[in-house]
């Protein structure tokens, strides 16, 4: 069995996408990161960021509210 190009060309793009999506992921993981250990004054690992970000950024948000009192 001989190797398609067409074959071929799909796996590369396939890797391709996947590299670029990776990067993607790791550059906003940095992002959130930086904004939330500057912004909370808080020390948040990679790892921390990279697996509960979200949740991290609501409870900075909570901890920095202020009420309004009219």
């Amino acid at each position: 069995m001989k190797n398609d190009p067409t074959q071929i060309l799909t796996i590369v793009g396939c890797i391709v996408v996947l590299l670029v999506a990776s990067i993607i992921d790791v550059s906003h993981v940095i992002v959130t990161q930086q904004v939330l250990n500057q912004e909370c004054k808080t020390n948040y690992s990679f790892i921390q960021v990279a697996v509960a970000g979200n949740n991290l950024s609501r409870i900075c948000q909570i901890k920095n509210q202020t009420i309004t009192i009219k």
